[in-house]
């Protein structure tokens, strides 16, 4: 007999997205919150419906040994890079965003919770933001906060997802973050919330206020940090705090933060674009 109650569960998980994606088992190693921590190598992958990494090892010359690692339990993971995360990631530096966001999605969705769906999610967001797909650029980066909240404020994809909310026009969402960002001990992480702001308040007309709670705050704050990160922050805060002395007609502290970045950040992309004529 035909069972058409096994054809619609069939149907409405496939709408709802209810099968689970297998991703990889990768050569890797958990270490553990346990005091003295554990050391655990061998094949990893993830196992999404126990929340928990599943380990196989080789005991002896034949015997596999399978054991689970709990999420709640790890202090750290750390797996073998994607032999293919290279090539994406400059598909995209060469503005190939198509291939390269097809490419990088492939390796989110294979690698989750596997340290590398970090990298390329945030490599994700940015080829999004270029192709001109904010909203896609949030889902993207949401997709890995899901189970990991904190990364939206302490990794490399937190500024990428803050630009990504910006350009969606998410912006209570965004003032939610920045609070949080605000308070993190992370230097670069301040210095970089700082400038989204101010790029919020420039959005809103507000050019008095982005200099003041946003784009300044940075130039002042950071001067003369040696962090790589910090230092690109920086030189990016004179270069638009540079644009908002601009608009308010201001020609004077603009041209004086312009040489500023030149001479301070001569390294940065940003002093490159002055040398070049670019404002």
């Amino acid at each position: 007999m035909f069972d058409w109650r096994a054809v619609l569960t069939i149907t409405l998980l496939l709408l709802s997205g209810g099968f689970v994606r297998a991703g990889v088992e990768v050569q890797g190693e958990i270490v553990t919150l346990d005091k003295p921590a554990k050391e655990h190598r061998g094949l990893v992958r993830w196992n999404s419906a126990k929340k928990a990494y599943i380990v196989k090892t080789l005991s002896g010359s034949t015997t596999t040994i399978e054991f689970e690692v709990l999420l709640t339990a790890v202090k750290s993971i750390e797996v073998q890079k994607p032999p293919e995360l290279q090539a994406a990631l400059q598909l995209v530096r060469e503005g190939k965003l198509a291939p390269g966001i097809a490419a990088l999605d492939k390796l989110a969705l294979d690698y989750s919770m596997l340290q590398y769906d970090v990298v390329a999610s945030r490599w994700l967001a940015e080829a999004y933001i270029r192709d001109g797909k904010p909203e896609l650029a949030v889902k993207a980066c949401e997709r890995v906060m899901d189970k990991r909240p904190d990364l939206a404020i302490n990794s490399d994809m937190a500024p990428w997802y803050w630009q990504a909310l910006l350009s969606a026009g998410r912006f209570a969402k965004l003032e939610e973050i920045l609070e949080r960002a605000a308070k993190s001990p992370l230097p670069d992480g301040q210095a970089r919330a700082n400038i989204i702001r101010g790029e919020l308040l420039r959005k809103q007309g507000k050019s008095k206020e982005a200099l003041r709670d946003g784009f300044l705050r940075t130039v002042v704050l950071f001067k003369g940090w040696p962090d790589p990160s910090v230092r690109d922050a920086r030189a990016e805060a004179l270069y638009k705090a540079a644009q908002c002395f601009d608009e308010l007609g201001s020609i004077s502290p603009a041209s004086r933060l312009r040489s500023l970045c030149m001479q301070e950040h001569a390294e940065s992309r940003w002093a490159h674009m002055l040398k070049s004529g670019e404002r």
